[in-house]
């Protein structure tokens, strides 16, 4: 969870400086989005890996009642092609319980 201070608040987007972190994803400030920020710093730091052209991305999402009547597979299959157009499903691994 990005945004626990503003949860707590029922501020889902907002933290608690006001700041919407959806709003800020592209071009984050360490001293007003410091959770956004370091996030995407930590995505680029695994990005670098000189030996993969890869990046590893380990998703926890939590599925709530389904109000649109779709497939829960369906879901969870869409989710990734929101972080990038070079996203490939064969390359993916979906999991269901712990190992």
């Amino acid at each position: 969870m990005l945004n626990p201070d503003g949860v707590y608040l029922g501020n889902y987007r907002c933290s608690l400086m006001g700041s919407d972190l959806n709003r800020h994803w592209q071009a984050p400030s360490q001293w007003a989005q410091p959770t956004i920020y370091a996030t995407k710093n930590l995505l680029l730091r695994y990005n670098a890996n000189p030996v993969s052209d890869i990046l590893i991305i380990f998703i926890y999402r939590y599925l709530i009642t389904n109000q649109l009547n779709l497939n829960p597979i369906f879901k969870a299959f869409c989710l990734p092609f929101v972080f990038h157009w070079y996203f490939l499903i064969l390359r993916c691994c979906f999991n269901s319980h712990l190992e």
